[in-house]
Order: C-alpha cells, then structure tokens, then sequence
C-alpha cells in the first residue's frame, strides 16, 4: 500500500521532528463523519454543516468534555468545522500540551 502528502502537509511535521525530536499533536478521541463522506458511500447524513460523531474514546479528551455519540461538532477553536478534513486542519494548528 502506498501513499502521498502533500509537502505543505508533511512540512510542519517534519519541522517539529527535528527541532524536538518528536511529535506531538492534539487529539480529540472522537470518530466522526462529515455529509460529503457519508453521500460518497450512498447514505444521508441529515446536518447542513459540521461534522456528526459515530465514536468517542473513552477517556480521551471529547469525553472528558462530555462530547458525546449524536454529537455535532461545528466549531473547533473558534473555528468552523464542516468536513472532517477542517476538523484535522484545525486541530493540526493547536499546540497540544506537553
């Protein structure tokens, strides 16, 4: 199997790895779909924005929060969340504790 990033993607990455000597990234615990993917494989995901949450790890950071299954996520940060690609982008952009 194989695959691509784009080196705008891997570039951040990469940075911190040698400057720290590891990553670390903020994590949420949540599976989530958006409508796009859900429509991709023939279902209707009835939200108009916003990504809807099938699965919370338990203990992770969304359930501590109370985050739960049903759930829809539409702002991260004060950022608008509406594909699960805006909910890794926007993560990817907060400093996760150490």
């Amino acid at each position: 199997m194989g695959f691509a990033n784009p080196i705008n993607s891997a570039r951040p990455i990469l940075q911190t790895l040698v400057e720290k000597g590891k990553i670390v990234r903020a994590y949420l615990g949540v599976g989530v779909l958006d409508s796009a993917s859900v429509a991709h494989y023939g279902y209707d995901l009835d939200i108009d924005h916003g990504v809807y949450v099938v699965r919370v790890e338990k203990g992770g950071t969304a359930d501590k929060v109370h985050i739960q299954k049903g759930d829809v996520i539409v702002k991260i940060n004060g950022e608008n969340v509406n594909s699960v690609a805006d909910l890794r982008t926007t993560l990817d952009s907060i400093q996760a504790p150490r």
